[in-house]
């Protein structure tokens, strides 16, 4: 690794958030170069040790990319007057700084460092100015210092930017004093990179700070994985895994010690199938509070009173209206969710849950009540607004979410105004989210959920809608029988077969179908024949566009059959040659089909969008992304670039809450522990007009037979039969403070 000396003469591109930046640098020896990286937030004209390698890039030549990058006090003439001059320290330009200069030599920094005193030789400084200067430089040298400790520590400079974000030059002190607390507060590191800082800094294995650590990390893995506790025989069991053995008054203590401070909150339940006797369980303490408070205000909910919106004779006239007549099943479902003040209505697809909310927003609209239709992602209220033929917002939206808050404006002090809330694909909803929503609802405001109890649940903690639905706490229509267009349609048909264990009927050759299965064998078989299929094979038989219109799906990202490999692979076949962007490992190209990663509230594009690269400017570093619900494209660089990834393949979670007219998906043998009935499932309800499963009959058979087993740790079930059906478990009162969402992401050794 290489060291350059110099200062930074201009910069040529940087991120917004000072992430990543291009610049040119005056070497101390001599010339100048180019330099990429994180520059941790220098500034021009400021001096700097970077230490990195020379590397050749395509187009922009040779470049130094820096690994780290420490500010130093100038030790030239040169250095001290451009330094001065920077407009850094706040009150010298250019006039001033040549004074200082004169006055004070090539040791002027020093100087005016150690002795405020030396500044009032130069003319046009006072003892104000002079103090000012002095505590300036001071923090230019802490924060050297500070840096020099960080790397000292095997941190890269990307990390310890966020550490000097975070902390300043009180960064040494805070580490030291607890290195763990890394892990609770700066974003991008977990446990065992605060666990090797601590041991670097010489904190004994068993220490109890690091026991406790491990028991709040466990718990946020736990719920990034979507549960909402974890019994505290489980959550020992993970913790020792990361510490070593430790004796069952250690973690004890360490439970309780966490739970004292706030970070956790201890409680007894039952979970499981069929179980009665509670057990001690562990939850992140805003999860505890969150989900104690979502069952106090359905209970809330299930006491109010309200009057139908109408009657039960005119809501068949309402459908006859429409030249539609309605089952039993589906009378039944609409007067349901007419007549209660909050409702779920849940089935497969082609049961009729749309037809049955166009006749509530047509009753809703005779009765002249205000309402609104929310979902929670972008896209799934793009297919609300769609099928309904009415507007349609994201819940974030619907909720006035405020991005520099991090917070909702809709609230108990500022409820929503519409007396009918319709939430479509609740079972995306995570706690969180649902619990925001349930706390800006007031009477006379009606609530009803729609969706799939038997897709997979919500990335994020919970599994709201099938806690509501198995609570049967809460008045539910369940639509089992298909209609219509359904009835003909061998993906509806052959999603009910497998939701029932069944296999779904392929057809026989020759034989018109919107449902294959593509015999191949082996991992590298299947990705051949998902690559052919999807780039050729279908679009050629089928006339479908094959970049818009057919989305490979698959369980993981790892293997032939990945998302990584096959989107490494459709990119070369459907989109091989173009401008393009390279960042971090990442090539962006123009044409290129990206999917967004992550909710970006000021834009209004969400986790799950789906875009095309219209323009790829290697010279700035930027890169402009078209969506559907865009009239503009918008503009990444920067850390916005790590928002986005390939979408030729996306996973099966990725693509809840989203429809496409063509869907392939291989059913790899490497890939048998994601294989379960409600991912093939979900896999096959994403097709609107084709679906292709790709594999070896007896894999499907397989998967269809194996019932998720990982069970999801919720309680909201328990509570919801103890709010409303007698018992304890919920809070008195509404309980501040609940977060938005879980902002908190593993460092890259955890990923």
């Amino acid at each position: 690794m290489e060291e350059l000396r110099g200062s930074i003469a201009r910069f040529v591109w940087q991120a917004p958030d000072r992430s990543y930046a291009i610049a040119r640098m005056d070497l101390e020896s001599g010339g100048s170069t180019t330099v990429v990286g994180d520059l941790c937030g220098v500034q021009e004209g400021e001096e700097i040790r970077a230490k990195g390698q020379y590397q050749d890039h395509a187009k922009f030549g040779r470049q130094f990319k820096a690994e780290s990058v420490v500010p130093t006090i100038p030790r030239t003439l040169r250095g001290v007057r451009r330094y001065l001059a920077s407009g850094m320290i706040p009150g010298i330009g250019p006039t001033l700084a040549e004074r200082i200069v004169e006055a004070l030599g090539e040791n002027a920094l020093q100087r005016l460092r150690d002795d405020p005193a030396e500044a009032l030789r130069v003319e046009g400084i006072g003892e104000k100015k002079a103090r000012e200067i002095q505590a300036k430089l001071r923090e230019v040298a802490e924060l050297e210092d500070v840096q020099i400790f960080l790397q000292g520590l095997n941190l890269g400079a990307g990390l310890v930017g966020r550490i000097l974000r975070r902390y300043g030059a009180d960064a040494i002190r805070k580490v030291k004093e607890d290195p763990y607390r890394l892990s609770a507060e700066v974003e991008g590191i977990g446990f065992r990179i605060s666990d090797r800082v601590a041991l670097e800094l010489g904190i004994r294995p068993e220490d109890p700070r690091r026991t406790r650590a491990a028991i709040v990390f466990v718990l946020q893995e736990a719920s990034a994985q979507g549960h909402c506790f974890l019994p505290t025989e489980e959550l020992a069991r993970r913790a020792t895994g990361l510490l070593g053995e430790r004796s069952e008054v250690e973690l004890e203590a360490a439970l309780e010690a966490a739970a004292e401070r706030g970070a956790i909150a201890l409680d007894r339940l039952p979970y499981g199938a069929a179980a009665t006797e509670p057990v001690d369980v562990a939850y992140l303490e805003g999860l505890h509070r969150c989900e104690r408070a979502v069952a106090r205000l359905l209970r809330d909910f299930a006491r109010r009173k309200v009057a139908p919106i109408l009657g039960p004779e005119r809501l068949r006239q309402l459908a006859g209206g429409l030249s539609l007549e309605l089952d039993p099943r589906q009378s039944d479902a609409l007067e349901l969710l007419a007549r209660e003040p909050i409702a779920v209505l849940t089935g497969g697809p082609g049961v009729g849950k749309t037809t049955i909310l166009r006749l509530l927003i047509l009753a809703a609209e005779e009765a002249q009540l205000g309402y609104a239709l929310a979902a929670p992602t972008g896209r799934a209220a793009r297919r609300l607004a769609e099928s309904t033929g009415r507007e349609a917002s994201t819940l974030h939206r619907l909720l006035r979410f405020e991005p520099v808050r991090g917070s909702f404006l809709a609230g108990p002090k500022d409820p929503l105004t519409q007396e009918l809330i319709v939430v479509d694909e609740v079972s995306m909803t995570d706690l969180q989210l649902f619990y925001n929503l349930l706390r800006a609802l007031r009477p006379p405001t009606r609530l009803v959920l729609v969706g799939d109890a038997d897709q997979l649940p919500s990335v994020g903690p919970g599994a709201v809608l099938r806690d509501l639905v198995r609570s049967e706490r809460v008045p539910t229509a369940r639509l089992q029988r298909i209609f219509r267009q359904g009835a003909g349609s061998r993906i509806v048909s052959g999603a009910h077969a497998v939701l029932h264990g069944e296999m779904p009927e392929f057809p026989r050759k020759g034989v018109a179908s919107d449902l294959f299965l593509w015999p191949a064998e082996g991992s590298q078989a299947i990705a051949d024949a998902v690559c052919e299929l999807a780039s050729k094979r279908i679009p050629e038989r089928f006339g479908f566009d094959r970049a818009k219109d057919v989305q490979v799906l698959s369980p993981m990202y790892r293997g032939a059959c990945g998302v990584d490999e096959l989107n490494r692979r459709l990119r070369e076949l459907l989109n091989p040659e173009g401008p393009t962007l390279e960042r971090g490992g990442k090539h962006f190209r123009v044409s290129d089909k990206v999917i967004q990663l992550r909710n970006d509230y000021d834009r209004e594009v969400f986790n799950g969008d789906v875009g095309r690269i219209v323009d790829v400017s290697p010279e700035s570093g930027t890169v402009t992304v078209a969506f559907d619900e865009h009239e503009k494209g918008l503009e990444y660089r920067g850390g916005d670039l790590d928002d986005l990834a390939p979408a030729y393949a996306i996973t099966v979670h990725r693509a809840q809450g989203s429809e496409y007219p063509v869907v392939v998906f291989p059913l790899a043998p490497d890939h048998a522990v994601m294989l379960k009935r409600n991912l093939v499932y979900t896999a096959l309800t994403r097709g609107r007009k084709l679906v292709v499963l790709v594999g070896h009959r007896e894999t499907l058979r397989r998967a269809i037979a194996s019932i998720d087993g990982a069970q999801r740790f919720t309680g909201l079930e328990w509570r919801l039969r103890q709010a409303v059906g007698g018992g304890s478990g919920i809070p008195v009162e509404d309980e501040p403070g609940i977060p938005v969402e879980d902002k908190r992401r593993l460092d890259d050794e955890e990923r």
